[in-house]
C-alpha cells in the first residue's frame, strides 16, 4: 500500500515534456524516433566506385570482348536507371553508339543467360545498397582501410556504420554517401515540430511570440535543437540529424528566446507550418492557406489538412480533403510594449526584436536593450498607468 502511494505521488509531481511545451505556449507535433550525432566527427563524404564490383564479374570462359563490352554497357545502363530511380542523379545521355550495343546480343546461346542474370544481381545489389542505409556485403570491398580505425575489422565498421546516398556519378559509374560510423552512441530520442502560439496584444495592436527552434529532439526532459536538413530518414522509419540547430532558445523554460513582434493594427496573418500542421493568428474573419479559404474560428489557431477515401453515388473510390481547425487559448506571456517600441512596430514592415526591460519597476517589452533615458523611463511609467 505505501508503494502503491508512492508511485502515485511521483506520477503527480512528474511532468512530461508536453506538459512543458503547453506551459510555455508551444505547439507541437511528435514527428517521430531520432538520433543526433556529431557530423563533423562522426560522419565523412566517401566515394563508392563500382568498377571494381563491375570488373569482378566474369563470364564463360568461351565469352569474347564483345561480350564483355555488352555486358559493361548492360550494367551501365543498370546504374543510371536505379540511380534515377532514386533521383540521385539528372539525365544521362547515352552515347551515340550505346543503343546499337544493348541491342546486339552475346556470341554464345549461354552468354546470353549469364549476362541476364548479372545484370540483375547487379541491378538489385545496388537497390539495398541505396535503400537500406547499410554497406552490404557484396561491396565491402569498396570500403578503404583507412576508413576504420586499425584495432578494428570490416564486420565491426559495417555493423555500427549507417549510409546516406547523396549522388551518382554516372561517367565514373560511382555513388557519393555520407557515412556515419558509431552510430549507436549517438544521443536518442523523440523528434518533434514546435511553434510558439504567440499572442495579440489588443492595447498595442501588435503579435508578440518567441522564436523558437523549429524541430527539438527531445530525450526525457530536456529538448535539444535540430537543424532538420541534415536529418536524413533511415530505413523510413527514423531519422538520423547531424546539426546542431543554430537556435539559442531553451524551450524548457523560455528565458534565452528571443521575441519579435509584428505590426497588427491593420489586416493582419501570420501562418507557419509545423510538421503536418499549420499555426494561424489573424485579426481577419478569415484567411486562405493554399487554394483553401478557412474561417478564423479564433485569433490564434490550428490548421489541418487531411484526406480521405469517399465512395460515389456508383460504389468507385474517391480522395478527398477535409479540413479540422482548432481555437488556441493563448497565455499571456508577454507585457505591454514601451511606447517607443509599439511605434517601431506599427513603422516596420517586417518582423523586429524587442527585448525585457524594466521602467520605474514595471516589466515592458522595448525595442532597445538596456537602461532607457531618464525621459523614456519617466514617459513610459506613466503611459502604462493610462
Amino acid at each position: 500500500m505505501l508503494l502503491q502511494l508512492i508511485f502515485v505521488l511521483c506520477s503527480l509531481g512528474a511532468s512530461s515534456i508536453t506538459d512543458t511545451f503547453d506551459k510555455n505556449g508551444l505547439q507541437y507535433e511528435k514527428i517521430g524516433k531520432a538520433r543526433l550525432i556529431d557530423g563533423r566527427e562522426k560522419c565523412k563524404s566517401r566515394r563508392f566506385s563500382m568498377l571494381p564490383y563491375v570488373n569482378a564479374l566474369t563470364m564463360s570462359e568461351g565469352a569474347t570482348d564483345t561480350d564483355f563490352l555488352i555486358l559493361k554497357t548492360h550494367l551501365q545502363q543498370m546504374f543510371d536507371d536505379v540511380c534515377r530511380s532514386f533521383n540521385l542523379t539528372g539525365e544521362v545521355a547515352p552515347p551515340p553508339n550505346e543503343a546499337s550495343i544493348l541491342n546486339a546480343g552475346p556470341s554464345g546461346f549461354m552468354e546470353r543467360f549469364r549476362m541476364r542474370w548479372d545484370v540483375q544481381k547487379f541491378g538489385n545489389d545496388l537497390r539495398a545498397f541505396l535503400l537500406y542505409n547499410q554497406i552490404s556485403s557484396p561491396f565491402y570491398g569498396l570500403i578503404g582501410k583507412e576508413w576504420f580505425d586499425e584495432d578494428s575489422d570490416i564486420g565491426d565498421f559495417v555493423d555500427t556504420a549507417v549510409m546516406f546516398p547523396q549522388r551518382c556519378e554516372s561517367a565514373s559509374m560511382a555513388v557519393v554517401a555520407t557515412v556515419c560510423t558509431d552510430i549507436e552512441s549517438a544521443q536518442e530520442g523523440d523528434l518533434y515540430a514546435i511553434v510558439h502560439a504567440g499572442q495579440l496584444m489588443e492595447k498595442s495592436k501588435v503579435f508578440v511570440l518567441y522564436d523558437v527552434p523549429e524541430y527539438v529532439l527531445v530525450t526525457g526532459d530536456s529538448a535539444v535543437p535540430v537543424e532538420f536538413e541534415s536529418c536524413e530518414a533511415l530505413n523510413g522509419s527514423s531519422f538520423v540529424c547531424l546539426e546542431r540547430g543554430g537556435c539559442k532558445c531553451d524551450v524548457s523554460t523560455m528565458e534565452s528566446c528571443e521575441i519579435y513582434a509584428e505590426n497588427a493594427a491593420t489586416d493582419f496573418t501570420f501562418i507557419r507550418r509545423y510538421g503536418t500542421g499549420t499555426l494561424v493568428a489573424t485579426n481577419l474573419p478569415e484567411v486562405k492557406i493554399g487554394n483553401i479559404t478557412v474561417a478564423a474560428v479564433s485569433p490564434v489557431f490550428k490548421y489541418r489538412l487531411s484526406y480521405n477515401i469517399e465512395k460515389d453515388e456508383d460504389g468507385r473510390p474517391q480522395l478527398r480533403y477535409s479540413t479540422e481547425t482548432t481555437p488556441v487559448i493563448t497565455q499571456a506571456s508577454f507585457p505591454e510594449l514601451s511606447h517607443n517600441a509599439e511605434e517601431s512596430v506599427h513603422k516596420a514592415t517586417e518582423a523586429i526584436r524587442l527585448y525585457r526591460v524594466h521602467r520605474k519597476g514595471i516589466a515592458m517589452l522595448s525595442d532597445r536593450p538596456g537602461k532607457a533615458s531618464m525621459w523614456e523611463d519617466v514617459r513610459d511609467f506613466f503611459l502604462h498607468l493610462m
